[in-house]
């Protein structure tokens, strides 16, 4: 008769020493580390989908205004598509309820209505903006501009559609029109505020 020992190898005169069973190698210690071993690869594999189950959830919740709040946060470049094809490159500055402002590359302050945002790009490498937060951000794009309304502010205004951009000094806001003095003739118009998908700032003096 010929048995088993714990060493794996054979008892009763028969001592193959190359047969072994499941999680019986040289020792018990062997198949112990084996089993332990494909409990570590079993509890990463949970973790892995977890993670990307988690990152999926988070994704499915994003909002635009998420999405910008987060670049704004960390300080980080993006990109900003608007319509009409025009594109800015910068820093995200403020996020608010209908409008986002940026500090282009150039220095210039720019805000684009969110209306008019095709796409937003991160810079490249980075992944972080998620967007999943919810936000009630206060300020608008009529409080914004009638902060500057008659301190000497020059805009320059692009319509959507991709219209002629309007270049003046900015006088007042009201409910939803702003008044500006042309920079052509010195004249004045009254612009919707609907129809402006970007305002570009320079303040005089």
């Amino acid at each position: 008769m010929t048995g088993w020992r714990l060493d794996g190898t054979a008892g009763g005169g028969d001592r193959r020493a190359d047969r072994t069973g499941p999680g019986v190698g040289t020792g018990p210690a062997d198949g112990a580390e084996r089993w332990l071993a494909g409990l570590r690869a079993d509890t990463g594999a949970d973790q892995r989908r977890r993670a990307s189950w988690l990152s999926r959830q988070a994704e499915e919740e994003a909002t635009l205004l998420g999405v910008l709040a987060d670049l704004a946060e960390r300080g980080r470049p993006a990109v900003v598509d608007v319509a009409g094809g025009r594109r800015h490159r910068g820093v995200v500055g403020i996020v608010g309820e209908d409008f986002v402002g940026l500090r282009t590359e150039g220095g210039t302050p720019v805000l684009v209505a969110r209306a008019a945002i095709t796409g937003v790009r991160p810079a490249p490498g980075d992944t972080g903006a998620v967007g999943d937060r919810r936000l009630a951000p206060q300020v608008t794009l009529a409080g914004v501009l009638s902060s500057i309304a008659g301190s000497g502010a020059r805009l320059v205004l692009v319509p959507f559609g991709g219209g002629e951009p309007i270049a003046g000094e900015l006088r007042s806001v009201g409910t939803d029109v702003m008044a500006l003095r042309l920079d052509a003739d010195g004249g004045s118009v009254h612009v919707p505020l609907a129809a402006v998908a970007e305002v570009q700032l320079a303040v005089s003096g």
